[in-house]
């Protein structure tokens, strides 16, 4: 953590260097800068001003006088143009760039005289908006210097910029002093940095206040800032402005059930408090009641599954932890503390212990995120689709090597290895799993791999409509986001097809899916099986000096190829820790805060609800075992239907287009009413699979549909019918 004096220095420079990369805009610079032009490069402009220097430079292009900028991509080690189209490609790059950094000292100091082209490449404008601005308002400034909250920033320094012209600036001195304007851009720069800071202090105690702010204000109130990169926005916010009245008040119950809102759930963090409750259960033969202690719920995110009655002795081991000594004071004195209860002469004693039980499901999906990447970092490195360069250090010599990422897989694979005890010799092919295809299968080929009674092609359409394009790779970042997408798509066709309710529907669905993907072994090296000493030695790694620290050396390449930070992951339990230690900073009375987090990796296996096809494959004999009966009523103009299945499933008859006929729709644990207006008489039948039922003919609900094939069953003969097995009768 930065020490307070590093915290207003970091402030400071962020000012002066937003203060640095805003663009005032000026009609008569811009017109300057055309009547050099004309000496220097005669026709390299029109009376539009989308050709004029000054604004093309300001949204980021070059102008026919400009010198071409050709830097070195520090994610591919290539020479490339310094221009916004290849920086949005080579993202660390562009970072490396960035304004105030080494690199971009290094390149004005090659082309000092395309600085502003240089801005303009970084934080480019649209011409458009450039060209329709007022005089002399701000036309464009670095973004990630100006916080999203402070909305209205840029705005006011506008306003402030063009007061200042209206004030000092007097354009007829330019007649006579050609460095009159650029007097004028001296004073007002130093008087705009003034400004920023000014206009951030009106700001404090609003939602536009800077996190210099805030971050300062809670550090100085409980050391809350340890947790300001935990908090979301709105409950950093809510401290900042809230804190000094739940200091003022504290103990109040008001006060007690703000803070659980606005902190444990705002986050969904969990909490119920124990009351003791005297269970008379067996009180004939004991005399006295048991002490028992009954959780309540303090918000709306507590499991009802974790609302379990626990004795004083589970009690007593879950504040184990909470202090040095309760394990032996629980040891030497829980008869006196058990007879206090049991003698307790109210029924019930409210406890100061308050507990949250939190879940942590991360990596529980059906493809986890860390598959995704790892997979397709062999398969896309090995293909040539990914060709970045990693930097990877030293750990003895602190020497920088920038290696592609295919090889930094090797040297993480060599390592691992070597942590698992292993001596790995030949560098073995990897064989990576569920890694999408380069080329798409079409609509049409899908088409071909399903029953078209039971999928559609605007099923397929929407089973791909997130799956993204492959295309060259040149940065870590846009590796780690199109894995992200691949990530989503993927999780995204598992719902869809886990969501099918027909089994053969389900079942092609996924295997639509599934053809979008592979399974693939690739060799890594050039000829297949080489040694790691002969291919270390080609590449002038000295992997001795990263097997001082394996596991370090590991994570670092690793973190650095897949654009991970494998240590600063706010996990469900920091979470928890956070917004807990908030709450118990600020109540008044003693409480036992008990947190329990628990790690849940599980493999998600799709919905397990049972899903019927043909129903001739779900059985005869179970189903006609009882009668049903149907309502209808002329009056009321609304049918139900029902029919139990002896505490084994409830299900419904819902008739559609045609008569009653042949139609059988299973839902379980609903009841539909179906609008229609059928003659007011109540029909009978004992039910088989299938109803047979004429009456009034009711419009689909709901968006329910018969099951599939249940019309082929109507065909058969009673014979046929008898001769289908049961699958619920065991043979």
């Amino acid at each position: 953590m930065a020490t307070e004096n590093d915290q207003v220095t970091i402030y400071r420079n962020a000012i002066i260097d937003l203060a640095e990369t805003i663009l005032i805009k000026s009609s008569y610079a811009a017109k300057k800068i055309n009547d050099l032009l004309n000496v220097t490069h005669p026709g390299s402009f029109t009376a539009d001003p989308r050709t004029w220097k000054y604004y093309l430079n300001v949204s980021g292009q070059y102008h026919q006088s400009d010198t071409p900028m050709e830097i070195v991509s520090l994610d591919t080690l290539e020479p490339i143009l310094f221009s916004k189209g290849s920086l949005a490609i080579h993202r660390a790059t562009a970072r490396a760039y960035s304004f105030g950094t080494r690199l971009y000292r290094e390149l004005v100091l090659k082309y000092p005289a395309q600085e502003s082209l240089i801005l303009g490449i970084l934080h480019p404008t649209d011409i458009e908006v450039a060209i329709a601005a007022p005089e002399h308002t701000v036309i464009s400034h670095a973004p990630y210097l100006v916080e999203d909250n402070e909305y209205t920033l840029i705005r006011d320094l506008s306003k402030w910029s063009q007061d200042f012209f209206k004030r000092y600036y007097v354009g007829a001195y330019n007649l006579s002093d050609d460095l009159y304007l650029a007097s004028i851009f001296g004073v007002l720069g130093p008087k705009l940095a003034e400004q920023i800071f000014t206009e951030r202090l009106k700001r404090m105690r609003s939602d536009e206040v800077h996190s210099f702010f805030v971050k300062s204000y809670l550090a100085s109130n409980g050391y809350l800032d340890r947790y300001f990169d935990i908090l979301t926005f709105k409950q950093k916010l809510w401290l900042y402005r809230n804190l000094p009245w739940v200091r003022r008040n504290p103990g109040r119950t008001e006060n007690y059930e703000w803070l659980i809102e606005n902190v444990l759930s705002e986050r969904s963090v969990p909490l119920m408090a124990y009351s003791m409750k005297h269970d008379p259960e067996g009180v004939e033969e004991n005399i006295l009641s048991t002490p028992r202690f009954q959780p309540t719920a303090r918000n709306a995110f507590v499991n009802e599954s974790d609302m379990k009655d626990k004795d004083l002795l589970e009690i007593l081991h879950l504040e184990d932890p909470l202090a040095t000594g309760n394990a032996e004071v629980r040891e030497n004195q829980y008869d006196q503390m058990y007879a206090k209860f049991e003698r307790s002469a109210s029924h019930k004693v409210s406890t100061k212990v308050l507990q949250s039980i939190m879940t942590d499901y991360a990596g529980s999906e059906a493809y986890t995120f860390e598959d995704t990447l790892l997979n397709h970092w062999v398969y896309l490195s090995d293909i040539g689709i990914f060709g970045s360069v990693v930097p990877v250090t030293n750990p003895k010599t602190g020497v920088t090597t920038p290696i592609p990422v295919k090889d930094a897989f090797i040297v993480c694979l060599y390592l691992l290895l070597k942590m698992q005890n292993y001596e790995p010799t030949i560098i073995p092919p990897i064989t990576v799993s569920r890694v999408q295809r380069v080329i798409r299968p079409k609509i049409s080929e899908l088409m071909d791999i399903v029953d078209k009674d039971l999928v559609s092609e605007a099923d397929l359409r929407d089973l791909v409509k997130l799956q993204p394009e492959l295309i060259p790779i040149v940065s870590i970042e846009a590796f780690h986001d199109k894995c992200y997408e691949i990530y989503c798509s993927n999780l995204y066709q598992s719902l869809v097809a886990a969501n099918a309710h027909n089994r053969d529907r389900r079942g092609y669905l996924q295997n639509a899916a599934n053809l979008m993907y592979g399974t693939k072994e690739c060799i890594l090296t050039d000829p297949p099986n080489e040694r790691f000493d002969v291919w270390f030695e080609d590449r002038q790694i000295d992997i001795e000096d990263y097997l001082e620290d394996p596991a370090q050396s590991y994570k670092d390449i690793m973190e650095a190829s897949l654009g991970l930070n494998l240590t600063q992951r706010t996990t469900v339990k920091d979470i928890q820790t956070a917004m807990l230690d908030i709450l118990g900073q600020h109540i008044s009375y003693s409480t036992q805060l008990v947190r329990t987090s628990l790690d849940a990796q599980m493999k998600y296996v799709g919905m397990t609800d049972l899903r019927f096809a043909d129903p001739r494959q779900f059985g005869r004999a179970r189903l006609g075992q009882f009668n049903m009966e149907i309502e209808a009523s002329q009056r009321t103009g609304r049918a139900r239907a029902q029919f139990d299945m002896e505490g084994w499933l409830d299900a419904n008859v819902l008739g559609t287009t045609g008569s009653f006929k042949d139609m059988l729709c299973i839902n379980v644990d609903d009841i539909l009413d179906v609008d229609s207006k059928p003659t007011p008489q109540v029909y009978k039948a004992e039910l088989g699979i299938q109803v047979s039922i004429v009456g009034t003919e009711p419009p689909i609900i709901g968006g329910k549909v018969p099951v599939p094939g249940d019309h082929l069953y109507a065909t058969l003969t009673e014979a046929q019918r008898q001769a289908i097995p049961d699958p619920f009768v065991e043979a």
